[in-house]
């Protein structure tokens, strides 16, 4: 069996390296072909082939230029990826991302030559990706597809009710952690942060988009600092184009909580990921719309850090299920406020939860074990 896995932005990282790397790890003829920004990363017995195009950052008022641009590299992925399907013959796409509205005219003559297995990690794309405009593209390419992975029972339900997709077409594989081979004690991760040592830190972490509750956040930690003036709010993490900063820093101002709140509004390089969570004491995740498995939850768990999240999309039903956190079932500043004072008040709920997130990450989360699921449905597809 020959399989092409297939994540032409770099965006899907770690999840895509790693379960290419354990399934080759399975015997598995396995290629890579993904966004040229990671054509340093190392894979054993894999077949490498960072060559895709990656998109310009063009600012979203030039609209006009911005579609056109991203239409025309996402052509050029899907031509460089045909080309590569020609040369290597795999039995199997495995597809981590894709155009649907390009996409779903090469589907159907990819079928004829291979069987296609997609990961949808977003149902319905809260993004401005302009890819994701068309709902009417997501249902026909979902449906080409021979299977769809999803991360969670919430995510399959989404995709039988919002696009009609039949349950049987459909595979529950959580996303897999790895062990945080990275991990420094809290000491040393604060002073390589320049954090002072006598704070409690709470972390909010990675993309800043509206749907990530950063207002929220910033009003809730408010309530919070009125009672425990020992705390700071880490926000970290690179902002999208509908974040207004000024309109936050501002926000922080009204609440008198602007020197408690540091802002690493910036992209955070892969090797410095873990100082954020180390230096922290617990991460929330006060998102107000999600239809995916999130990555910074499953970082929370690599790096053995209690969570608070709203009950959003699988957030809650995840969180809940593995009891690794509290789950906020409102949007309320209080409620949130709350959450993260009784995590951080309780030290046996918070050994508790570090016991559990330390027992999934070696166990139903292990990577070994999500290849094997995985490899699974490709003998389904392909015997």
């Amino acid at each position: 069996m020959k399989v092409l896995m297939y994540e032409p932005t770099g965006g899907f990282w770690p999840y895509t390296p790693e379960l290419t790397q354990h399934i080759a790890d399975c015997n598995i003829n396995t290629f890579l072909l993904t966004a040229d920004q990671k054509k340093n990363y190392s894979l054993a017995n894999v077949v490498y082939l960072p060559v895709a195009k990656n998109m310009n950052k063009l600012p979203r008022r030039y609209f006009p230029i911005w579609l056109v641009n991203r239409f025309l590299v996402c052509y050029q992925w899907i031509k460089v990826r045909n080309k590569i399907i020609q040369d290597y013959k795999p039995d199997i796409l495995h597809v981590q991302s894709t155009a649907a509205v390009i996409d779903q005219y090469y589907f159907k003559g990819l079928k004829r030559k291979l069987k296609i297995v997609m990961t949808v990690h977003d149902v319905l794309p809260i993004t401005n990706s302009w890819a994701s405009i068309s709902k009417g593209s997501l249902k026909k390419i979902y449906s080409l597809a021979d299977k769809i992975i999803v991360h969670s029972e919430v995510n399959k339900s989404e995709l039988i009710n919002l696009f009609g997709i039949n349950s049987g077409q459909i595979c529950v594989i959580p996303h897999g952690v790895s062990l945080a081979k990275d991990a420094m004690s809290k000491d040393i991760a604060r002073k390589s942060l320049n954090l002072a040592s006598d704070y409690r830190y709470i972390l909010l972490f990675g993309d800043l988009r509206k749907s990530k509750g950063l207002a929220l956040a910033l009003q809730s930690f408010g309530k919070l600092q009125k009672t425990n003036d020992k705390v700071k709010l880490i926000i970290a993490g690179s902002p999208a184009t509908d974040i207004n900063l000024a309109l936050l820093f501002q926000l922080a101002q009204k609440l008198n909580i602007g020197p408690r709140v540091i802002w690493e509004t910036q992209y955070i390089k892969e090797n410095e990921i873990s100082k954020y969570f180390c230096a922290s004491d617990i991460v929330i995740l006060p998102y107000t719309q999600f239809h995916s498995q999130s990555g910074v939850l499953l970082q929370a768990y690599k790096y053995n850090r209690p969570v608070i999240v709203t009950n959003v999309g699988s957030l809650g039903q995840t969180v809940l299920r593995d009891n690794t956190g509290i789950v906020v079932n409102d949007f309320k500043p209080e409620s949130l406020a709350a959450g993260m004072r009784q995590m951080l008040d309780s030290s046996d709920l918070y050994a508790k939860c570090q016991k559990q997130q330390d027992k999934l990450v070696k166990g139903d989360y292990n990577w070994q074990k999500v290849a094997r699921k995985t490899l699974n449905v490709y003998r389904t597809v392909c015997p």
